[in-house]
């Protein structure tokens, strides 16, 4: 396959090694990081252990990930104007995990990859 910058694979590596004292640290941390890239973030999947109250893992996601749902498309009685399509199925994303021996939150998977141009991190939300 292509290969990657030595800039490109640091950058990963920084990534990969971070740690968090809460989701909330791991969601901010994305942010700032997305900020600086130029695109926005989502809260995605958030899974638990038993009951509401034990999450130990947390996706977050690019903004333009996945694709708007058919149901929008299909629909005949539109009270609103649609909003303007902004997905485009990126694969972005950082997943943090709770670690339950340490009660830090790390990184599990990180994709930097973008299917969109990005905007300038002025402009970036």
């Amino acid at each position: 396959g292509e290969g990657i910058s030595i800039d490109e694979f640091m950058e990963y590596d920084s990534m990969v090694r971070q740690t968090f004292k809460s989701e909330n640290e791991a969601y901010k941390f994305y942010l700032g990081y997305a900020k600086n890239k130029g695109f926005g973030v989502r809260k995605g999947d958030l899974k638990y252990k038993g009951n509401k109250e034990n999450a130990y893992r947390r996706t977050f996601v690019c903004c333009k990930q996945g694709y708007r749902d058919v149901k929008h498309f299909d629909e005949t009685d539109k009270k609103r104007t649609p909003r303007a399509l902004s997905r485009c199925g990126c694969p972005a994303l950082l997943q943090v995990e709770l670690q339950a021996s340490t009660g830090l939150w790390f990184v599990k998977n990180f994709v930097d990859q973008h299917s969109h141009p990005f905007i300038n991190p002025e402009l970036s939300p």
